[in-house]
């Protein structure tokens, strides 16, 4: 939070709103209409004997502060001079540098207000009262741009005094969904929370390691994990989901999810063909393929112990109690290790080879082998034996899974059924059928719902109650995002043909019309060209009766009839000739109207050939994306892989699936949804087994791998201030909070809006691979930008301000395209739809206006608003928005005719901030009760409720 008092940027743009008053105190060199200037005098300047070089906040700026106005700024540069920072004063106007550091006599400002040059400043009399400056004033003045006009050295300025935000301060001014909607993060106050909404649990709370370390009188400034000093103002995360961006005071705060969950990974000396961990122990059994079993420190990847003696393939092992571990293989026997010394110290001999092998708490082992037969091992006097037999698999058990109590397992088969059994009494209480051979089982963590992975590569979920299907998944997730990538690409090409389709309409209709026109005016024209020698030959007769009644009337120059005559024969010459002249200038206006029709023809091609050539190109476009939407479409179908093993994690809360493409799918078992995919196996993996939390083992070929897919995320860099303290913020491009951001389609630019209100709107664009600054357009906007967006091609950018403009830019060079009129206050929030053709904002006006980019025009205003109108967005390639309101609002309206089609209810108070998910199943939105909100696209409902932690 910023106590409010003066700061070096403060004070250096103080000085240059006061040095305006120098400049100018009614309009900069205008001169003062009510005093000649030939009156006034120049003034001397009076050496003001310092012992230590001008301070300017102490000895320059009080000078200053008596004889300044407005009048040169970003908002209103008269004479192009802005003179509210150093670098623009340097920079000058028309006339050159207002200063130039260590030369005052070519200094502007020295050299009017000593009325040396003309205009004289300040202009007298004035509306602010601003006087001429005394000699010694003057002296000071010009020491201190002798002595190199120094803003921010040799003074005593002060920095901001930042203090803790009061915990009453939980206001979300953003909230932002990540790409495949696994997150939300939300900005609360100055901290940054993310989110998982399928298991609505908070995953992380941001931390600047800066601000963490920060003290106040012995004790930590801030308490918990902190993201900003100020508010967190807005968030936009990368496509890929794994970069967050975060606007706060004059700053952007670029934050990375661990991009490689490999934690760990050493080589074995034979390939890895089963696996079993001791989490307490942090060990892992490992069964090799010379049939020997090793012992793995996990902290050092040393073996502290070979174990020999199977004489085939091991294919399963469990740890025991008092340091013991089983192992199974495929040479029929049961064998039980001291883990301390490598002894056997128990063995059974089984009827065929086994294949799978589980164990409960109290030591009790279960096996399956390739006969399809399920055992139970009980210890006894002389060692492990089998109490129990249950037939029943037509094939090997390829999967076992017991509950967490013992009392139950399941067990399935290549045969694509699941048995589910007591394990006292071996009584059948299910038969499940999967429907394909079962290679993997998993219970959730409530021990109620069984999963199990086969061949064909669906997961199924069923309820142990009843054997009944609750659901199942078979989607490989990586595969299921490109087509999905490739279906909304199909339907943004679909749309573009439509509207170019429309166009070449139109082109064509335009095209006959003008043709049509330019036909009819040129037979105008013929008619035209004939009447004019028609006229003229009337005109010649009428001449020449005129001169013959002329000619009889000078032989008879008192016949009446005569005169009368001459008269009717003038009156005819007059008629005549008006109507050639009326024919010729008929002709010349026909002329030019074929001409101009000619033009328009001419236009009318163009514009025609254009279309057609649009249309072209966007069926060609249109065809390519639907190939490929086809070619995804088929490949996720095809490669259905098989899943090979399921692995719980954070006790049931997770489980992730491994399948035989070396995929790795994380899914949450209470919603049967899959969370996230990973494609980092190197090789496929013979075997897996967890550890704490997400952690994980898995062995491939000689490598032994310990993962962790925990979402961690951390400060990665800072965009704005380019000093090496973290605290200085001066060198930031930002004059003040950092407002709006958004990151194009591609990840690699991040826009960013803001500005020092009333008097400058930025918009910069970075790159985000190397922090530097692509464009910084000027003049974008006259005040604050409140909101950006990249059109979907990345193209253009979007931004709307408190000038209450909408604007476009080009992304490439940054140049204007287009403007938006028609708010009657700020804009708050822009939108663009999916294929471009139209945007959306939101407004303090309370309304929401829709708007055709291509002309410009405004389309439609969504009314019914109670208050402001905070954000806006599309869903998806639709031309629905959501939009959030001041009025506790958050509803879903159809751009199309204005209606609204749902409300999303819960808002208790200002609703500042709303964001959905691309196919409309999510809306997220946060204001001023600091409560998160979570609903359900489709029926409205409520998902997700999360209030401050201090409320």
């Amino acid at each position: 939070m910023i106590n409010m008092m003066t700061s070096a940027q403060f004070r250096l743009s103080l000085f240059a709103f006061l040095f305006l008053g120098v400049f100018c105190a009614s309009p900069l060199l205008v001169r003062a209409e009510e005093q000649d200037e030939e009156e006034l005098k120049p003034i001397e300047f009076q050496d003001p004997q310092l012992d230590h070089e001008v301070v300017f906040e102490d000895e320059v700026l009080p000078i200053l502060e008596n004889n300044c106005i407005a009048c040169h700024n970003a908002s209103i540069p008269e004479s192009d001079l802005n003179l509210e920072e150093l670098k623009t004063m340097l920079t000058g106007g028309y006339r050159g540098p207002a200063v130039v550091p260590g030369k005052p006599d070519e200094s502007l400002l020295f050299m009017v207000a000593a009325r040396h040059e003309e205009p004289f400043m300040p202009p007298l009399p004035n509306e602010i009262e601003a006087k001429e400056l005394t000699p010694l004033e003057l002296g000071t003045i010009r020491q201190w741009i002798l002595e190199g006009a120094k803003a921010d050295e040799g003074s005593k300025m002060k920095q901001l005094a930042w203090q803790p935000l009061p915990k009453n301060l939980q206001a979300i001014y953003a909230v932002e969904l990540s790409p495949w909607n696994r997150y939300v993060a939300a900005g609360r106050s100055n901290r940054i929370s993310i989110f998982e909404i399928d298991t609505q649990s908070e995953i992380a709370q941001l931390s600047d390691p800066s601000l963490a370390e920060l003290q106040k009188d012995g004790n930590p400034f801030y308490e918990g994990n902190v993201a900003h000093r100020d508010f967190v103002q807005s968030l936009a995360f990368s496509p890929d989901g794994r970069t967050l961006a975060s606007a706060g005071y004059r700053v952007i705060k670029l934050w990375k999810r661990v991009d490689e969950p490999l934690v760990k990974q050493f080589e074995l000396p034979q390939e890895i063909v089963a696996l079993t961990t001791n989490v307490e122990a942090n060990q892992a059994a490992v069964a090799l393929a010379d049939h020997s079993i090793v012992l793995v420190n996990l902290a050092d990847g040393q073996v502290v112990q070979t174990l020999s003696g199977h004489t085939d393939r091991v294919t399963e092992l469990a740890y025991l109690p008092e340091n013991q571990l089983a192992s199974i293989s495929t040479d029929r026997t049961l064998r039980i290790w001291n883990t301390a010394d490598g002894s056997v110290v128990g063995q059974a001999d089984a009827e065929a080879g086994l294949t799978q092998l589980v164990a409960t708490a109290e030591g009790i082992l279960c096996t399956g082998d390739a006969d399809g037969r399920v055992q139970v091992w009980t210890k006894g006097e002389s060692g492990y034996q089998a109490t129990q037999t249950w037939p029943g698999h037509q094939g090997a058990v390829n999967a076992l899974a017991l509950t967490a109590d013992g009392k139950s397992i399941a067990s399935g088969g290549a045969d694509g059924i699941i048995h589910v059994r007591q394990l006292t009494d071996g009584a059948a209480t299910a038969k499940l059928e999967q429907g394909a051979p079962v290679n993997a089982l998993a219970l959730r963590s409530d021990q109620q719902v069984l999963l199990a992975g086969s061949e064909n590569g669906v997961i199924k979920f069923w309820q142990l109650s009843d054997g009944k299907l609750l659901g199942e998944q078979k989607d490989n997730l990586l595969e299921e995002r490109a087509r999905l990538d490739a279906q909304q690409n199909q339907e943004i090409a679909q749309q573009h043909l439509k509207i170019a389709e429309t166009a070449l309409e139109a082109a064509t209709k335009n095209k006959t019309e003008r043709d049509e026109s330019l036909k009819k005016t040129q037979e105008e024209l013929e008619k035209a060209k004939q009447a004019v020698p028609e006229a003229e030959k009337i005109k010649t007769a009428a001449d020449e009766a005129l001169t013959a009644a002329q000619a009889e009337l000078e032989k008879d120059k008192e016949n009446a009839d005569l005169k009368k005559k001459v008269e009717e024969a003038q009156k005819k010459v007059t008629e005549t000739t008006e109507a050639v002249d009326k024919a010729k200038k008929n002709l010349e206006s026909l002329e030019r109207s074929v001409k101009l029709s000619e033009e328009a023809v001419t236009k009318a091609n163009e514009r025609l050939e254009q279309a057609t050539a649009e249309k072209t190109v966007r069926e060609t476009n249109k065809n390519e994306a639907e190939a490929a939407f086809k070619t995804a479409t088929d490949t996720a179908a095809a490669n259905a892989a098989a899943v090979r093993k399921l692995i719980p994690l954070t006790n049931g809360t997770y489980c992730l699936s491994v399948s035989s493409d070396q995929t790795l799918q994380l899914w949450n078992p209470a919603s049967m949804q899959t969370l996230d995919a990973f494609n980092i196996l190197s090789q496929p993996a013979a075997d897996a087994s967890p550890l704490n939390g997400q952690q994980f083992v898995t062995g491939g070929g000689k490598t032994l791998a310990v993962w962790d897919l925990t979402p961690d995320w951390k400060l990665a860099s800072v965009l704005g201030p380019t000093s090496d303290d973290p605290f200085d913020l001066s060198s930031s491009p930002f004059a003040s909070r950092v407002l709006a951001l958004d990151i194009n389609n591609d990840g690699k630019l991040l826009a960013a809006g803001g500005g020092d209100p009333s008097r400058t709107g930025e918009l910069i664009i970075y790159n985000l691979e190397t922090g530097e600054i692509v464009h910084n357009i000027d003049n974008a906007h006259s005040d604050t930008v409140l909101t950006v967006k990249f059109s979907h091609d990345s193209q253009q950018l979007l931004s709307g301000a408190a000038d209450k403009f909408v604007k476009i830019h080009n992304v490439a060079d940054g140049s204007f395209v287009r403007s938006f009129e028609g708010h009657t206050h700020h804009v708050l929030g822009v939108a663009w739809k999916a294929d471009s053709s139209v945007i959306a904002s939101s407004s303090a006006d309370d309304s929401v206006k829709v708007w055709n980019v291509d002309t410009g025009e405004q389309i439609r205003t969504i009314n019914g608003f109670g208050k402001q109108v905070t954000d806006v967005e599309f869903v998806g390639t639709s031309e629905q928005i959501v939009d959030s309101s001041g009025d506790k609002s958050v509803r879903l309206h159809n751009t199309a005719d204005g209606k609204g089609l749902k409300t999303y209810a819960g808002g208790t108070d200002y609703m500042n901030t709303v964001d959905v998910s691309r196919d409309g199943k999510l809306v997220i939105a946060g204001g001023q009760d600091g409560t998160l909100r979570i609903w359900n696209g489709e029926d409205a409902k409520s998902i997700m409720t999360v209030e401050p932690r201090d409320k």
